[in-house]
């Protein structure tokens, strides 16, 4: 989350501007959330500081308020997760240009290695993209974060017209529906947020053959990650 305070005059028009802020993946909670409990994870740090003549490190006050919004947000009931969309529906036509993503998962290991690309209508190969991630709970999660990923290099690419291809029919049915999924509900929620940088956005289930060649690319990066883990 990147916020700029400079003119700010007053405790009420920085509060205001923290609360618009977009908040970036992973964190899995609302800009509005994530600024409140700071507040209060600095307001406990000063109380420590003051009676108990304990100093904790910025970095872990930041941590403490990320774990405090995101053990709230998951303590709330669930809400449908809206994906902004177009009044044709989702059976409307791809945009442009398409990214297809997949992920593979290792159960042993929780690692998971992700891949993507762009793509232009007629299978014209723009450009692509790999990544590694530990601790990851499932494959669903990797499909998650593989979709993730694709968005935000989307961002940076500014491609603000895409339809996205996977072939994970839950996590498109989730995104679809706003269906409650306890393992995706932090990344359903970052994708809706990272949804609104795009003009036109739409999500597609598509069969394994369609993300075959990311399903290549994954699978490679996961056997790196495994030989030579950071």
């Amino acid at each position: 989350m990147e916020i700029n305070l400079d003119n700010v005059t007053s405790f009420a028009e920085g509060w205001n501007r923290i609360k618009k802020a977009t908040c970036l993946p992973p964190t899995g909670v609302t800009s509005e959330n994530l600024a409140a409990w700071m507040v209060w994870s600095i307001w406990l740090e000063r109380n420590h500081a003051i009676f108990r003549e304990e100093r904790t490190c910025a970095q872990d006050v930041m941590s403490s308020a990320i774990r405090l919004a995101r053990e709230w947000t998951l303590a709330q009931i669930p809400e449908s997760v809206a994906i902004p969309r177009s009044s044709t529906g989702w059976e409307r036509s791809r945009c442009e240009i398409v990214c297809r993503s997949d992920a593979t998962w290792s159960k042993e290991r929780h690692h998971a290695g992700v891949a993507w690309e762009f793509v232009r209508k007629g299978d014209e190969l723009l450009c692509s993209g790999s990544q590694t991630f530990a601790n990851v709970k499932s494959p669903l999660v990797a499909e998650g974060l593989a979709l993730l990923a694709a968005m935000e290099a989307a961002i940076s690419l500014d491609f603000n017209q895409i339809s996205f291809e996977s072939d994970s029919s839950r996590l498109m049915t989730a995104i679809r529906d706003g269906t409650p999924v306890s393992d995706l509900y932090g990344i359903l929620s970052d994708i809706s947020s990272l949804s609104l940088a795009f003009v036109s956005v739409s999500f597609f289930w598509v069969s394994r053959s369609y993300v075959s060649r990311m399903d290549g690319v994954a699978k490679q990066m996961l056997r790196c990650y495994v030989l030579n883990p950071v």
